[in-house]
């Protein structure tokens, strides 16, 4: 085998070994997860279990949470307030304390706004 050769097999080698590493974690991939955000004056709390068919399913969730966690953010609304975002295959669950019913509706709004996201929980409360 020439040297050409071998690097196309270590190449090759490389990337089935890659593709097992993935076949091996999309296995009816269960994923339990627990969020917690807390402020000086609340705290909320999640824990959540998600069933994913593969590495992107869950890939495309983590992105839309982190979209909709920056918009939040970008916002004001979560400032010095606990909110939990979660996903699930597009649907986002929005849980926490916020400092008013007008604050929970716009969080909810951000929420549905963002692109990708099919659906949203609201489950903010207020104090």
């Amino acid at each position: 085998m020439s040297g050409r050769g071998i690097s196309r097999f270590a190449f090759a080698f490389a990337i089935t070994m890659l593709l097992c590493s993935f076949a091996i974690d999309t296995r009816a991939d269960d994923a339990a997860s627990t969020s917690m955000q807390s402020s000086d004056k609340a705290t909320a709390s999640l824990e959540s279990h998600h069933h994913y068919a593969s590495p992107a399913e869950r890939a495309n969730d983590a992105m839309l949470t982190t979209q909709v966690k920056s918009a939040l953010a970008d916002s004001g609304i979560a400032a010095d307030s606990p909110i939990v975002v979660d996903c699930d295959h597009g649907k986002i669950l929005l849980v926490g304390v916020l400092k008013s019913s007008d604050d929970a509706k716009r969080a909810g709004q951000i929420a549905a706004n963002t692109p990708g996201v099919r659906a949203v929980d609201n489950r903010l409360t207020w104090h």
